[in-house]
């Protein structure tokens, strides 16, 4: 089983659940506290059939980027359950460009040459669980990992 997490929306959290390279569980929940919901949606979660645990590192609206990444690194570190963190300019680039992504506050994050924009607007793209999905399995197959003590959620002034 493949868990995939996409915090990075400040108004609701997205949890997909893969078996057997089939999607077999899809929630989104809004307006929500997310440590409170992962929490409860990882109480009934079985660890002995968690593979690894997929999330998406931003960029994003702040806090919810930065919640939901905390707690993932807290739970794989607990559990030793591998994490794989992407960032949503690496799930929107496998084919297209310029890039865009929500940003929050009316804002988008915008790539394009590798150069960084951020513009007031609410237009941006929606991140494909399909392609989140192919990256991490890549990553799994090829035991790419990151390590809890090092996954940090990706910022605009990282870049």
């Amino acid at each position: 089983m493949v868990i995939l997490i996409d915090g990075t929306n400040s108004k609701s959290i997205k949890i997909n659940v893969y078996k057997d390279n089939k999607l077999f569980l899809k929630k989104i929940k809004t307006n929500i506290n997310i440590y409170e919901y992962l929490d409860k949606f990882f109480r009934k979660a079985d660890f002995s059939k968690i593979m690894c645990i997929g999330i998406n590192i931003g960029p994003g609206s702040f806090s919810s980027t930065r919640a939901s990444v905390a707690y993932i690194v807290g739970l794989s570190f607990g559990s030793k359950i591998p994490v794989i963190g992407v960032s949503g300019f690496d799930i929107l680039s496998r084919d297209k460009k310029p890039l865009i992504l929500n940003a929050g506050r009316g804002r988008v994050y915008i790539k394009s040459e590798d150069k960084f924009l951020i513009k007031e607007s609410s237009v941006y793209e929606e991140i494909d669980d399909n392609v989140f999905f192919s990256i991490i399995k890549e990553r799994l197959q090829k035991k790419q990992f990151d390590s809890p003590l090092t996954l940090l959620p990706l910022y605009m002034d990282d870049l």
